[in-house]
């Protein structure tokens, strides 16, 4: 590669790191004068420590370790205590991950487990909020806030600090059980905490994160990023971090199937879908009464509560508009990087009257939202990690008796019971059809009757037995 000037330089190592290239990347950065060298050093820290990470290693003997030690029951006599490691938590971040992860906390409380919460260094500083202490409490729900001491993310002496916040956290609440949630990089860190404390730990794949990377690269892009050294060394952590946990748990039957054809014990993997909470499911004002509050228009209101990302598919619901009644509108409730190209295809399609660019809302508000829909769509496009990941959007929608429209896809069928109207995913014919036939049967009962099925406390009993296996190990 032949390196010139400073803007050919930033611009070809970039691109390199774009599709997961990092050593290509710091290489380049090494064949630059003194100057750009240390111009771009920041950088070259940032990828070896990311390389770094990757290529960790569990030892044989901890995992051997935690198996032995799984029979381990705090001293004090009291009831298990779990403490859960999250990437981020409500108040400050709003969204599918942290909805989850406090209806799980909440739920494993009323189930008579003591929970406790902890956050990944610098949360939530980085984002620019500044929590008032250590801690905050959260719906009952104490979360444990941890200062980053380094200015490299997760280098050796980030993932010691923390490890050692985690270790003195588990001590002082009797912790008999570590729990985290994608990716390895907290796998990592409690992992090396479980190996202190002698007990357990519970790894939740939530997703596959490096098809997530891979789905918002172009098409020229992901053919590249598909056999590159991120996505394969994320891959191959992802698997490790499994197979040292002492159990994983996964969020649906199809993705269980993915990692046991990755190599994954099938008798180490539970199954613990999304749920919804039981006052969820109540209708508590007329349609009428909640557009008029929330500003919007009479006629046929069909949308989405999503984070707002190319592989959610929502130029399709745009480019329906134009095969659709001037009557039907199309309501878009968050926030993400898809927003202005969606507002441009609006604007060129000349329905921008008929496409309602909501925004984020506030989580307490955000029913009212759902209620006001005549249908619910989720309308994903093909690939891997849609496949795979099944939402919680479609449960919620459920169980306040919304039609749901959607792609065709395992992880979707699997999360909405098959109750749903499907059509082949990106068909425009198809979504137009469906839609019409959602529309034209109305509130669905069949769907309320599912999703109450997967109502949170009925899934914090499977999270207490497992846990309870786990304890009794040996």
């Amino acid at each position: 590669m032949a390196l010139g000037h400073r803007s050919s330089v930033s611009g070809a190592t970039r691109q390199l790191v774009r599709v997961g290239e990092y050593t290509d990347a710091i290489r380049s950065i090494e064949t630059l004068s003194t100057f750009w060298k240390v111009l771009h050093l920041p950088l070259a820290i940032k990828l070896k420590s990311e390389l770094a990470a990757l290529d960790f290693e569990y030892t044989p003997s901890m995992n051997r370790r935690v198996r032995i030690s799984s029979g381990f029951q705090c001293t004090s006599g009291k009831s298990t205590t779990v403490v859960h490691v999250l990437n981020n938590s409500l108040p400050f971040t709003a969204s599918g991950y942290t909805v989850r992860s406090q209806n799980i906390l909440n739920a494993q409380e009323r189930a008579g487990l003591r929970v406790i919460g902890i956050t990944r260094p610098a949360y939530p500083i980085e984002i620019g909020l500044f929590p008032q202490g250590g801690t905050d409490v959260v719906d009952g729900i104490v979360y444990h806030r941890t200062l980053s001491r380094s200015i490299v993310p997760f280098s050796s002496r980030e993932i010691d600090s923390y490890v050692k916040c985690l270790v003195d956290v588990a001590r002082q609440s009797h912790a008999n059980i570590l729990h985290t949630t994608t990716s390895f990089k907290n796998a990592v860190v409690v992992s090396k905490a479980a190996e202190v404390l002698g007990i357990p730990w519970v790894y939740e794949v939530r997703g596959q994160l490096e098809s997530t990377w891979l789905s918002k690269l172009s098409d020229e892009e992901q053919r590249i990023g598909l056999n590159s050294e991120y996505y394969r060394k994320f891959q191959e952590a992802e698997i490790r971090a499994m197979e040292a946990a002492s159990h994983v748990v996964t969020l649906s039957d199809v993705h269980k199937a993915s990692l046991i054809n990755r190599g994954i014990d099938s008798e180490k993997i539970t199954v613990i879908p999304n749920g919804i909470s039981v006052g969820e499911a109540k209708q508590k004002s007329s349609k009428k009464k909640i557009r008029s509050c929330l500003g919007l228009p009479d006629g046929i209101l069909f949308g989405a509560v999503s984070s707002v990302v190319g592989y959610e598919g929502f130029d399709l619901p745009i480019r329906a508009l134009r095969r659709l009644p001037s009557n039907y509108y199309f309501v878009l409730v968050g926030d993400g990087e898809e927003i202005p190209t969606l507002q441009e295809l609006a604007e060129k399609l000349e329905v921008t009257d008929r496409v309602l660019f909501v925004g984020r809302q506030p989580n307490s508000q955000i029913e009212r939202w759902y209620e006001a829909l005549d249908v619910f769509i989720i309308p994903r496009k093909k690939l891997t990690v849609t496949e795979i990941v099944t939402p919680i959007k479609g449960l919620q929608a459920q169980a306040l008796n919304l039609p749901v429209v959607a792609s065709d896809l395992p992880a979707l069928r699997e999360i909405t019971g098959g109750l749903g109207y499907y059509y082949p995913p990106e068909s425009l014919e198809g979504f137009v059809e469906a839609l019409q036939e959602a529309i034209k049967s109305g509130e669905d009962d069949r769907g309320h009757g599912w999703a109450k099925a997967h109502d949170w406390d009925f899934l914090a009993s499977t999270y207490k037995d497992m846990y309870e296996k786990l304890l009794d190990y040996n």
